[in-house]
């Protein structure tokens, strides 16, 4: 019975972790462009700014590649879904919003 009451648990968890995965990049963005006059150009250049801006994006980049080798990892082998959905997310939105439903996901089928 306790099993049963974390699993519930860690997929509130998730759940609320995929939507500040949605909300806080998209709040960010529409803040820089809306609130500081940002073009969408300017936006995208910002990342590569400085030293420690190019550390965060390069700190992102390895971890969505990361994550990219090991649900398609996963997918070849048969143990995963199709990744494709996941990419949109990550693509889309962020991975702040992949991966937290993917783990939703992986919590709701074991």
């Amino acid at each position: 019975m306790v099993f049963f009451k974390k699993r519930e648990k860690m997929k509130k968890i998730y759940l609320i972790l995929a939507f500040l995965g949605i909300v806080l990049p998209y709040w960010a963005m529409f803040s820089s462009i809306l609130i500081d006059q940002y073009t969408i150009g300017q936006f995208f250049s910002a990342w590569f700014e400085n030293n420690a801006v190019r550390m965060l994006a390069a700190d992102l980049g390895v971890s969505g590649l990361s994550f990219s080798i090991f649900i398609i990892h996963r997918y070849i082998n048969g143990v995963g879904p199709n990744p494709g959905k996941y990419f949109l997310m990550m693509f889309g939105v962020g991975l702040s919003l992949a991966i937290p439903v993917y783990l939703l996901n992986f919590e709701e089928k074991t």
